[in-house]
């Protein structure tokens, strides 16, 4: 997997520069494999030299192991054995990522520690992230179902607005770029419902 961001861009974290290479690999990737790996048939593959060139960064990560410190060592040191006849390669950023560090990766966004979960057979019991659960059948292109009952109501008025028409002035508050808005959803008869503040970008 290749990251590619406009040079200069400002990165950090796991993903350590704006040309960064991920080789993902589900062994335990000792030397032997690390230096087959990088260097098939006994030549640095391509596309690790070229990153080289460019300052970026290559990281194997691996989806099995887990790595004690000195085994961590070990195979970042074999990263860079690998490198030792090009000639850019201190430019070269090397990494190694076993499963705990994964782990930690995904706990940076919480958002995505339910689907991960629910992909490697884990789920949380009771939960389902968001999707097309009704009728999962449907593309994008679905038509979209209106209530003739159901109202938005919109911006400091309150005025009510029949769905279609309260989402074309929400659509119009953003495209002017007013800051905030809040709207509720109630069905006209009994008035009920629930109210939401969002801010827009930009």
């Amino acid at each position: 997997m290749r990251v590619e961001l406009p040079d200069g861009a400002a990165i950090e974290g796991f993903v350590p520069r704006p040309a960064t290479g991920f080789q993902v690999k589900k062994p335990g990737m000792r030397r032997n494999d690390i230096l087959t790996e990088m260097r098939p048939g006994g030549e640095i593959r391509p596309a690790i030299r070229e990153l080289a060139e460019r300052g970026g960064a290559y990281v194997i990560v691996s989806a099995k192991g887990s790595t004690t410190d000195s085994a961590l060592k070990a195979r970042r040191n074999a990263m860079r054995e690998a490198l030792a006849d090009v000639t850019e390669a201190e430019n070269l950023l090397t990494d190694f990522y076993d499963q705990t560090r994964l782990a930690t990766w995904v706990r940076e966004f919480p958002g995505l520690v339910a689907w991960v979960r629910a992909r490697i057979g884990r789920s949380i019991p009771g939960w389902q992230s968001y999707g097309a659960w009704s009728n999962p059948q449907e593309g994008p292109e679905e038509t979209y179902l209106l209530d003739a009952t159901a109202r938005l109501v919109c911006g400091g008025d309150r005025q009510e607005r029949p769905v279609a028409e309260g989402l074309a002035w929400m659509r119009g508050q953003l495209a002017e770029g007013a800051e905030r808005f809040a709207w509720s959803v109630s069905p006209a008869s009994a008035r009920r419902g629930w109210s939401r503040h969002c801010s827009t970008l930009g």
